[in-house]
């Protein structure tokens, strides 16, 4: 009997969705068409690797599809800052289902296949947004072709995972119009915004989902200003909606909330914030692109109008027949206004948001919760985007609707027509726009010319809505198909190794997966291009990591942070070779005979420390690290790092509880790159007798990095120490040196390693891996802490405890928030499997029977 009801709800179902296809299906089709045309990067020559594209997203969807292959949960990193969360990362959107393409295609066509996909999919989600605001085909497909083609969406391209996501936006603001119109929302309605909010959160971008979620918030409060009866039924079933899709979606953004808690945006600086502003001149792009990648210098114009060289970040053209449809609804507002007055509140506040400093908003951005913890202001533009298409749409439904009180409507499209090009002639002589293609200013004044004229002419309403949208659709297309390009190289650098490359990797030591490069500089390993090769590198490119990275290491944008620190640094990163452009040499270090002394004094009973006497071979004061002195004795042991200052004697006390009357084993290391000294005397201090001296003579310098590949463009340099993978500390000896036991890789994976310790003593494991709270580990089985390394360079550094003789370590990584989140998911699961039963036993109502949603007058 149930699988007789099942066939018959089947057969009730089908009429309904064969009735979707006739009436929309040729929309449908012209969508698809337009998204083909205005993306030709699918059919044209080259490949995806434009700025970004190169750094940061090909490499990670190169490193995502080497997890898929082998069959790995893609949750840790170790091919990038040393070691690094990759899900939590929030950049990479390992959970999103329609990232099985970079499994099933070369990188390079599933780039190209991925964005015209998602291309489509912003094209009909916006499509079924205005189709639920009108009724009124042509004005969804206006809005439809509009939104896909916008500049967010297409100097966004770079930014792959934003991009997704953000496709997605139109699909959540279609169900919360739904939700918010509805005369009584149930329940599980809220299934239609838990998924497509779901599927963004999944995509792999949290600052795009948490616009998405400002929209959402700001549609549902104006909802309850401006209308009456207000929606609270509908609000609560958004709410609902929401914290469903998160439900579903939280194994990916809980453990990224729980990796923001030990990260650098923590406590970001207010210039980080607000960097990336939208300045008031960018405006102008509402009204001719700009931008043509066959002509280099048109980007060369849109970065002087945005003023940056990250035009990408400021695209905002949503098409000018487009702009003054929209301006129009917001011109021709009156009571009862409902969702055009909602659109223009959310569209104006995200125009105030995206100029961050240059705005009112700007202390907002500071220090309001969620907006804190994202940079770039200018990035509110793709909710200014989302805003515009559907207020387009309800004024060409209004004027193919032919309401009476509306036609004042042609009057102000007459007027913002007119204010365009005037605005577009001013612009041109006082100079913003005088280095723009002639072509895109006659473009714009030609559309507004024939936007003009198709008002004048006694059309029937049909034809009146077609011509306009077909003006929109060709405008909106052939500028995005003149932009979109820009993102294509002849040779993308993850698709195509490097001569670089090729060498690293063939000299890596494949016994040893912790042996890393580090890349100084515009090289073909710097940024997180060494993870598509799946080559380990300290170097990694703008995302969320522990704090400790940016404390100790930060190769990102400089090499700074890392020349500040001692040279050890890299040997305990398991760093076995430096990266450098051929013009930009390492520092050369002075001459000396080696770069470590060792030597024996006897310390008195009342000794309270050591004197040290030594003397630079410079005259540059550049407070970087300059030796290292380590004190051992009766089991005892600290290690004092010297720094390069103006000064040459140095004082060292003996921290209570040190021996005294016994020997002081002294160990001095030069840990700088490019400073010799000579250390002329050492002595132990006494409290009631004279020091005791030991003149001493020998010049220490850094061991040279020696040279031993170049091609003319990229130099690698070779690590002149020993490193290895992990290595055994005693109790109370110094981190920096090796002690005495055998470590032994067992096994490798990413998320997981077995070791094989033989320790004379109670010890610590090191591992030459950046620490992380998710890491777990256990002893022979049994449980115990993994902790950053205490001392140098803690808490860099991952350690684990482990007993005298021998012993098998085992450590495996769950990200924080993992378990928890997968809990979530499936409670989420069960409550949509509740709702869709519960929808799919519920009687359909009768054909013909009155709807419950509200919509406008609606045109034939």
């Amino acid at each position: 009997m149930r699988i007789d009801g099942m066939i018959a709800r089947c057969r009730q179902c089908l009429p309904s969705l064969t009735r979707c296809v006739l009436d929309h299906g040729s929309a449908w089709l012209v969508l698809v068409a337009a998204v083909s045309l205005a993306y030709p990067t699918w059919q044209v020559s080259g490949q995806w690797g434009f700025d970004d594209l190169s750094h940061l997203n090909g490499p990670q969807r190169a490193l995502l599809a080497w997890f898929y292959q082998h069959g790995q949960w893609p949750l840790w990193n170790p091919f990038s800052f040393g070691g690094q969360p990759f899900l939590a990362a929030g950049q990479a959107g390992p959970l999103y289902p329609l990232n099985a393409l970079y499994a099933l295609l070369p990188l390079a066509t599933a780039l190209k296949a991925s964005a015209w996909l998602h291309a489509c999919l912003a094209a009909l989600g916006m499509y079924g947004y205005s189709w639920q605001l009108t009724r009124s085909r042509c004005a969804a497909c206006l809005a439809g072709s509009s939104f896909a083609t916008c500049g967010f969406l297409l100097g966004h391209q770079i930014h792959t995972q934003m991009f997704d996501a953000f496709c997605w936006a139109p699909w959540a603001a279609w169900a919360t119009e739904r939700l918010l119109c509805a005369a009584t929302p149930r329940w599980p309605a809220g299934i239609r915004l838990a998924v497509p909010l779901a599927l963004a959160v999944l995509a792999g971008h949290p600052q795009a989902v948490f616009q998405i979620l400002v929209w959402l918030a700001l549609q549902t409060s104006t909802a309850l200003l401006v209308h009456r009866p207000r929606p609270w039924r509908g609000a609560l079933a958004v709410a609902f909606g929401s914290l469903l899709g998160l439900g579903l979606a939280a194994p990916q953004w809980l453990p990224t909330l729980a990796l923001v808690h030990y990260s650098d945006r923590v406590h970001p600086d207010p210039a980080f914030l607000l960097e990336g502003s939208f300045p008031p001149s960018g405006w102008l792009q509402l009204l001719t692109p700009v931008g043509d990648a066959w002509q280099p210098a048109s980007l060369d114009a849109l970065q002087w109008l945005v003023g940056s060289r990250l035009f990408w970040e400021y695209t905002c053209y949503a098409g000018l027949i487009t702009l003054l449809l929209a301006v129009a609804a917001v011109g021709a507002l009156r009571r009862p206004a409902g969702p055009a007055l909602r659109l223009t509140l959310t569209t104006g506040v995200s125009a105030l948001l995206a100029l961050g400093d240059n705005g009112p908003l700007g202390a907002w951005l500071v220090h309001a919760p969620g907006f804190n913890l994202f940079r770039i202001p200018a990035r509110y533009t793709g909710l200014l985007d989302l805003g515009l298409a559907p207020l387009a749409a309800l004024t060409l439904a209004r004027l193919m609707a032919g309401v009476p009180a509306d036609l004042h409507l042609r009057r102000w499209l007459r007027g913002a027509a007119l204010a365009a090009i005037t605005g577009l002639a001013a612009a041109w002589w006082a100079g913003p726009l005088r280095d723009a293609p002639a072509w895109t200013l006659a473009s714009a004044a030609a559309m507004c010319a024939l936007l003009g004229l198709v008002l004048n002419l006694p059309l029937p309403r049909r034809w009146l809505g077609l011509l306009v949208t077909g003006l929109a659709v060709a405008d909106s297309t052939v500028h995005a198909a003149l932009l979109a390009p820009f993102v294509l190289v002849p040779a993308a650098p993850y698709a195509h190794p490097s001569a670089t490359v090729r060498y690293v990797r063939a000299h890596l030591p494949s016994a040893d997966p912790y042996g890393k490069v580090a890349a100084l500089g515009e090289t073909s390993l710097a940024y997180d291009q060494a993870a598509a090769f799946q080559i380990p590198a300290i170097n990694g490119y703008d995302s969320l990591v522990p704090d400790w990275y940016d404390r100790y290491v930060a190769l990102t944008w400089n090499d700074w942070t890392l020349f500040n620190q001692p040279r050890s640094l890299l040997d305990a990163l398991d760093v076995r070779y430096l990266v450098t452009p051929a013009d930009q040499p390492l520092p050369t270090p002075a001459p000396g005979v080696t770069d470590h002394w060792q030597t024996w004094l006897a310390v008195p009973p009342d000794g309270t420390g050591l004197q040290v006497h030594l003397q630079p071979f410079t005259t540059q004061w550049d407070d970087r690290p300059l030796c290292a002195i380590t004190l051992t004795s009766g089991g005892h042991s600290m290690t004092e790092w010297l720094y390069n200052l103006p000064t040459t004697e140095y004082f060292l006390p003996f921290p209570a509880g040190w021996p005294r009357g016994q020997l002081l084993q002294v160990t001095v290391v030069n840990e700088s790159w490019n400073t010799a000294f000579r250390l002329d005397n050492l002595a132990v201090s006494s409290a009631h007798s004279r020091p005791v001296n030991a003149p001493v003579q020998p010049v220490l310098a850094p061991q040279p990095w020696p040279a031993v590949w170049s091609d003319g463009r990229e130099t690698v340099w070779a690590n002149p120490h020993p490193t290895a993978p992990a290595w055994l500390v005693p109790a109370g000896q110094p981190v920096t040196q090796h002690g005495p036991g055998s470590v032994h890789l067992v096994h490798w994976q990413a998320n997981a390693s077995s070791w094989l310790t033989d320790a004379p003593a109670h010890s610590e494991l090191v591992l030459a891996q950046t620490y992380d709270p998710g890491w777990h580990a256990w002893v022979d089985g049994h449980p115990v802490t993994v902790q950053p390394l205490s001392g140098a360079y803690s808490p860099l550094l991952t350690a684990v405890a482990v007993p005298a003789g021998q012993h098998v370590v085992q450590l495996t990584y769950r990200p924080l928030g993992w378990r928890a989140g997968w809990a979530l998911a499936g409670g989420s699961v069960a409550v949509v499997a509740a709702g869709l039963l519960w929808a799919w036993r519920r009687p359909r109502p009768p054909s013909g029977a009155p709807s419950t949603h509200t919509p406008l007058p609606q045109s034939s």
